[in-house]
């Protein structure tokens, strides 16, 4: 059976849909907690100065954005691209305090 680029992103996406509820416990879990140091070694090696915005695609829950938002104390722009519905709404609701992080869907 030949496999499609549109059978794979359809079979991503519905991944995405089951799990946004536990995507970041499933990524600890499946990371041994990896994924948070790395997280953080990227902001550290991105050094977010004023003036600095941040276009995090795919965003997922979105805590890449939270925490580059963090290291500049919110002042910087951040714009959250997330194409799967439910990654893209757990998101948006994980983040709402942070006034200077839009989403956007796509």
């Amino acid at each position: 059976m030949k496999s499609t680029i549109l059978d794979k992103t359809k079979l991503v996406n519905s991944v995405f849909s089951e799990v946004y509820k536990n995507y970041d416990l499933m990524n600890d879990i499946m990371s041994w907690g990896v994924q948070r140091i790395w997280k953080k070694k990227l902001i550290d090696w991105m050094n977010p100065q004023l003036n600095d915005n941040l276009i995090d695609v795919a965003s997922g829950t979105g805590d890449i954005a939270k925490l580059f938002s963090k290291k500049i104390n919110n002042s910087n722009k951040v714009s959250c691209v997330e194409p799967n519905n439910e990654m893209y709404s757990a998101g948006k609701q994980n983040l709402r305090n942070f006034q200077n992080i839009t989403w956007h869907k796509a």
